[in-house]
């Protein structure tokens, strides 16, 4: 009798049988759980678009297939075998993700994906109701082309002829795709439409974009918009681009947005970066922005295109098309917000301690162009600078403008200085079109700013605000200046050029010039041009200098015998777009000024956007922190010589700490104050063992103290703080010692020696 094996069935269950050979089939071919696949070769075979490989091991396109096949609602892992770097060039059809997946690279310096200009790199999206989630670090997408092609295989993606040649490089389709050190370079959406290196693209349900360390460069879009990426959304869906630490640089659109397009049509559009530089980017388009564009056209129930900007730089950007003449309907050298026709959304833009410099438009806006043109559209900085940007027509520095729409700009604690126009408004341009519509609307508020040294070859070197002559019963034009220091302009002329329209002082203002007829509330100040001393201060130099003086972002420091200073009055608002309780470097407003009275009902806080303090340093405080063993006159702590130095700082100092004689003792000294660069300098005596020499800084007597500089047992001293440098000069046995590095421009900025005993 033959006797049935533990793991046989009987013959009577052919379905089982079947059942289970299937699920043994899948089990093999197709993980149910997540898995891991390695990449061993830099070689792309096509083979139908299944790749080549075996057993979880093969070429990237097999391994990307056996993810495909893979278990849904898992996450698998595609490495790349140890050692293996180089570049990885298609063969003329994209690779696909279709699952979760997470692909770890060797680094982007290593590792290549390479296009070949035949086809896209990547393409990811799953089934219309299966969100995607995939995460790639580590590798370089280079030579992709978003040619409209079919690719070849069976992983055709389900996308509409004119959706297929967005994105040269990924085209990532209603998923969340996550990119980290990665590198997006050289790739372009050849035949229409934009997004030459990425395209986030929201159809059917939403889609996320994040970037982290990573590096945007040299895509373009000849024919579209978005040369670096497009955030785009259809459908009330939402698209949402966040990237952090990252470079767009190099990029270039025939349309708006050469580094950046954030555009949606009836649907919600979302961007945020933090820590970005955006740079050497151009856009010909015939609205604009060179470096960034955001805008929407949907309905007014929708919520706005929304994009924030916090510690980002914004420079060296272009948008080269004069196709909307300098009128101020387009433009955005380094940035453009709305300017769609959005049918009533809004576009809504947020700056944070941003840089906006050297950028360039054919038209207005050099720096920045707030467009509500046909729409509304709304920009707020704070604690940001926006310099050295030209416009060939108006607003080098900002444009505000409005047709058929609304335009407001907020500004508080920026410096706008050193822009360039070529028509009116050097440093910001508020106006509506020549031939206005009813309800057109353009608002400028600015607070606690500074506004000084632009040119503008139609008058309003720091502001021009006009509202034409046509409807003037049915449009508004308003300004208001709060706080705010206008002078320095960069030719004859003056600072202010506003006509008609409603313009108001919040008080508190200071322009160097007669132009400023409006500002007559308390604590406003019209003065006469006597030169830059009444405006910047004492030793001022004939061009306002922006520099670090600590903070974020470059500011024009005040100078002792400037007008504003203890002239303004610091005022809270719920809103951090309008308060300037802080300066533009983020510190405390009311620093008194001794021997200077205050402006009428002012607080002792200063106009502008900087905030004065006397130089730090008028003399030494010791205090000491050594062990006390001893008594009497030999004690550690001890004075015997009545110099009001205890006799370990004395020792420390090659001075004789017993003795009751006076002199013997090289002190430290501290050289610096407001604008002059400052250094620490003592004598290190090696010959010291048993004592520690800290230099130490605090923003108050009170601390906390910050170790900058240190000597152990008279060894040589060591910097201990980012950007302190130490220097040691002269004989080996007792050498001078300078540290340098501080910043004396800080309010209450204290330094001091410790000195210890071990």
């Amino acid at each position: 009798m033959n006797t049935p094996h533990p793991f046989s069935f009987p013959a009577s269950g052919p379905v089982l049988r079947h059942g289970l050979s299937a699920a043994i089939l899948a089990l093999a071919g197709s993980p149910l759980w997540a898995a891991t696949f390695t990449v061993n070769t830099l070689v792309d075979t096509i083979n139908g678009g299944q790749g080549a490989g075996a057993n979880g091991v093969g070429d990237l396109r097999y391994c990307l297939r056996r993810v495909n096949d893979s278990a849904q609602g898992q996450t698998h892992t595609i490495v790349f075998a140890p050692g293996l770097t180089g570049k990885i060039t298609l063969n003329g059809s994209e690779l696909v993700i279709r699952n979760n997946a997470t692909i770890t690279g060797p680094g982007a310096d290593k590792l290549a994906i390479d296009a070949d200009g035949k086809s896209r790199v990547l393409y990811i999206g799953g089934a219309p109701d299966v969100p995607l989630q995939v995460r790639i670090s580590g590798l370089t997408m280079t030579g992709g082309n978003g040619d409209g092609k079919d690719p070849t295989g069976t992983d055709q993606p389900p996308l509409a002829d004119l959706a297929r040649t967005r994105g040269g490089a990924v085209l990532n389709h209603d998923s969340s795709l996550t990119l980290r050190d990665c590198s997006v370079t050289g790739n372009t959406s050849s035949v229409s439409d934009g997004g030459g290196g990425i395209f986030n693209y929201a159809e059917n349900r939403n889609a996320i974009l994040t970037l982290e360390g990573c590096a945007i460069t040299g895509n373009s879009s000849p024919f579209g918009q978005g040369g670096g990426i497009w955030n785009h959304a259809l459908n009330d869906n939402t698209s949402t681009l966040i990237a952090s630490n990252c470079t767009i640089s190099g990029n270039s659109s025939q349309g708006n947005g050469g580094g950046i397009s954030s555009f949606g049509i009836a649907a919600v559009v979302r961007t945020e970066l933090s820590h970005c530089s955006v740079t050497g980017n151009t856009s010909a388009g015939f609205e604009g922005g060179g470096g960034i564009w955001n805008s929407g056209m949907g309905s007014a129930e929708l919520p706005p295109t929304t994009m924030v900007l916090t510690d980002c730089t914004v420079a060296g950007n272009a948008h080269t098309s004069s196709a909307r003449g300098t009128a101020g309907d387009g433009g955005g050298g380094g940035i453009l917000n709305g300017g769609s026709g959005s049918n009533g959304q809004r576009s809504v833009m947020t700056l944070r301690g941003c840089v906006v410099s050297g950028n360039t438009s054919r038209v207005s806006g050099g720096g920045l162009c707030n467009s509500g043109w046909l729409g509304r559209s709304e920009l707020s900085l704070s604690q940001c600078v926006v310099h050295n940007n030209e416009a060939d027509g108006s607003g080098a520095g900002i444009s505000n403008f409005a047709y058929q729409g609304k335009a407001a700009l907020v500004l508080s604690n920026c410096t706008i200085a050193l822009n360039k126009a070529l028509l009116r408004g050097g440093g910001i341009a508020n106006q509506l079109d020549a031939f206005p519509y009813e309800g057109d609307e353009t608002a400028v508020t600015v607070s606690g700013s500074t506004i000084a040294g632009n040119f503008a070859g139609g008058g309003g070197a720091g502001i021009s605000s006009i509202k034409p002559q046509l409807n003037q019963d049915q449009t508004t034009v308003s300004l208001k200046l709060t706080g705010t220091l206008v002078g320095l302009p960069a030719q004859e002329g003056g600072n202010l050029l506003v006509t008609r329209g409603s313009n108001v002082s919040g008080g508190y203002n200071l322009c160097d010039d007669d132009t400023g007829a409006f500002l007559n509330q308390t604590g406003d100040k019209l003065e006469t041009p006597t030169g830059l001393s009444s405006i910047i201060g004492e030793n001022g130099l004939p061009v306002p200098v922006l520099q670090d003086n600590g903070g974020t972002t470059p500011t024009i420091a005040l100078m002792a015998g400037s007008a504003a200073i203890d002239s303004g009055k610091a005022t809270a608002s719920p809103s951090d777009s309008t308060s300037n309780v802080l300066d533009q470097r983020g510190l405390a407003r009311v620093w008194d000024s001794p021997g200077i009275p205050n402006a009428p009902g002012g607080d002792d806080s200063d106009i502008g956007a900087f905030e004065w303090n006397s130089p730090a340093i008028t003399g030494w405080r010791y205090r000491y922190f050594g062990v006390t063993g001893n008594t009497g006159n030999a004690s550690d702590q001890a004075d015997p010589n009545h110099n009001g130095i205890p006799n370990l700082v004395e020792y420390a100092l090659h001075g004789d700490p017993v003795s009751t004689a006076g002199g013997g003792v090289s002190l430290p000294e501290f050289t610096g104050g407001a604008g002059i660069p400052a250094q620490f300098t003592l004598t290190r005596y090696p010959d010291r063992p048993g004592t520690i020499m800290t230099v130490q800084a605090a923003g108050s007597l009170a601390g906390p103290w910050e170790n900058v500089a240190s000597s152990v047992d008279g060894m040589a001293c060591q910097a201990l703080a980012p950007g302190i440098s130490v220097m040691e000069t002269g004989p080996e046995n007792s050498p001078s010692v300078i540290i340098a590095g501080f910043n004396p421009s800080l309010p209450r900025q204290f330094y001091r020696l410790r000195v210890e005993s071990k």
